[in-house]
């Protein structure tokens, strides 16, 4: 391949994919590596990739590299931030700097979503589409008009983690019955039966300790209340959704509704 490659890089919490594709768009190389912990270890492997692509096409340096990236995305700056399948959980790890300065090209940072869904309308020939990734995390994209939904902070599609059982397994993130612990690859991989057993869930490092925060009545209905919470499908009398991870604002607000609804007045607050 004569002149200076395009790269696109696939960062999941499994492996690196890095592609060379020449002026046409046409795939020429390909590498794969495992992926490491933490951000420097990231930016090293992906930086390797990068050079092992550029010795099989026998090329100069990139002219540009494309990355995909799980996580909270700020395309403008290049950052990343909350990608916990990869050990980056710090405020806003500079992602794009670090690779630009390793292999010396340009680089272009975005979350792997909405990267594969804004691939699949150019390819499909789609202004409007929705697009749902399953991997080793879960998490999905938007296109409207041709361009990338990407809400207010940019975290439109990043379902990955709204938890969506406060009695459900703990997540690498530190919450409790995230989305993901259900329904992505590694959970099917995880409660799929093999000879020895359901395999483990994988986790590229040990999840946060959080301590629950109960709501005033503890795991007891006040008395007289119902036995069955009004406000999630969880019976009350055996976790109630107030006692199960919530904040201290979030559980006030559970109880005094519940107690508006059914009693008709605030509860008081056991001393």
């Amino acid at each position: 391949m004569t002149g200076a490659m395009r790269v696109g890089l696939d960062i999941g919490a499994t492996k690196i994919l890095g592609v060379a594709v020449d002026p046409d768009g046409r795939v020429v190389a390909q590498v794969r590596t495992p992926t490491p912990s933490g951000g420097d270890a990231v930016v090293a492997a992906a930086a390797e990739v990068v050079d092992k692509l550029r010795a099989e096409t026998g090329s100069g340096p990139a002219h540009a590299v494309g990355v995909g990236v799980p996580g909270l995305v700020d395309t403008a700056r290049g950052t990343l931030q909350n990608a916990v399948n990869l050990g980056v959980n710090e405020d806003w790890f500079p992602l794009g700097a670090a690779l630009s300065e390793r292999i010396d090209a340009a680089v272009v940072v975005d979350n792997d979503a909405n990267a594969a869904a804004l691939g699949v309308a150019r390819r499909t020939d789609h202004d409007d589409l929705a697009y749902l990734s399953i991997g080793t995390g879960l998490a999905a994209a938007l296109v409207l008009g041709g361009r990338i939904r990407r809400g207010l902070r940019g975290a439109a599609g990043e379902i990955g983690h709204i938890p969506v059982d406060p009695a459900g397994p703990r997540c690498p993130c530190g919450q409790v019955g995230c989305l993901e612990t259900f329904a992505s690859g590694s959970a099917v991989a995880a409660a799929w039966p093999t000879a020895s057993g359901p395999r483990r869930r994988r986790s590229s490092r040990p999840p946060r300790t959080v301590t629950p925060r109960r709501s005033p009545y503890g795991t007891r209905s006040p008395p007289g209340w119902p036995t069955r919470c009004a406000w999630s499908p969880w019976p009350s009398t055996r976790r109630p959704w107030c006692s199960a991870g919530a904040s201290p604002t979030s559980a006030t607000r559970c109880w005094r509704r519940c107690a508006r609804r059914w009693a008709g007045r605030p509860p008081t607050r056991p001393s």
